[in-house]
């Protein structure tokens, strides 16, 4: 019998590990609960629960058509109005809104309809807007929708946070450090890719929005409630390369003690 030699089992072991990886990466996020829960929303008794959902809506990443489909119907049912109460015309104003951040190029014609043919500047302003948005909203929700082995035994929120963080956009990496310092989520996993980034940067970046970035990681990791990065933040307080981020960091610190 012919003998195999340890490097082509070897060969052959990694090739099937890359492949369940990768199998398992195309694999796309099942938001399926998410678009119910904000589907119902729509149809909220309250309109401010309803302005909320859409907020909360815009900065997801989901691109559900079906979704999108019953925003754009409701916008065109509403856009024409000239007597809407305060309330209402924000929540036409959001629908736009919505549908812009959608990033699904079918909706440009009607957001152009909009933006040429609404009475009120607010929603003409917002549909404007929202169809100028498509593009880098497209960019965005694919980023966030991204799948990566390593975070795929995650919570499906915090695989999202994780998306976010590897993200080549600034914006979406430093909304995950927001989301981070509002809901503490128990996954080490976002911790260490924030500290990562904190170190490779924090003596050496001179930009401002990069900066305001790394100030964000500073404020997250606090409350990881982990020592090392407790250690990280003091680093960033004594050696930070800009001012503003020696004194967020010391603030930390000092909040800490």
């Amino acid at each position: 019998m012919r003998k195999i030699s340890s490097r082509r089992v070897l060969l052959a072991v990694f090739l099937v590990t890359a492949f369940v990886a990768t199998a398992a990466a195309a694999e796309p996020l099942d938001r399926a609960a998410e678009v119910a829960r904000h589907r119902q929303a729509l149809d909220d008794a309250k309109v401010t629960a309803r302005i909320d959902n859409l907020k909360i809506l815009s900065r997801s990443g989901i691109a559900d058509e079906a979704l999108f489909d019953e925003i754009e119907r409701r916008l065109l049912e509403r856009y024409t109005s000239r007597n809407e109460e305060p309330l209402e015309l924000d929540e036409t104003a959001w629908l736009a809104e919505a549908l812009g951040l959608s990033g699904l190029e079918k909706y440009r014609a009607t957001l152009n309809k909009v933006a040429a043919g609404a009475p009120l500047e607010k929603v003409g302003k917002h549909a404007r807007e929202a169809a100028a948005d498509l593009e880098i909203a497209a960019k965005r929700n694919a980023a966030i929708a991204r799948r990566y082995p390593e975070a795929q035994g995650l919570a499906l929120e915090h695989e999202l946070l994780y998306n976010r963080l590897r993200s080549d956009d600034r914006k979406l990496r430093k909304d995950a450090a927001k989301m981070i310092c509002r809901s503490s989520p128990q996954a080490p996993l976002l911790y260490e890719t924030m500290a990562e980034r904190l170190r490779a940067g924090y003596a050496s970046e001179r930009d401002e929005q990069a900066v305001d970035e790394l100030a964000w990681y500073c404020k997250a990791l606090a409350v990881s409630g982990l020592p090392e990065h407790r250690d990280l933040v003091k680093k960033v307080a004594k050696g930070a390369g800009e001012e503003k981020l020696q004194e967020v960091a010391q603030e930390i610190v000092e909040q800490k003690r």
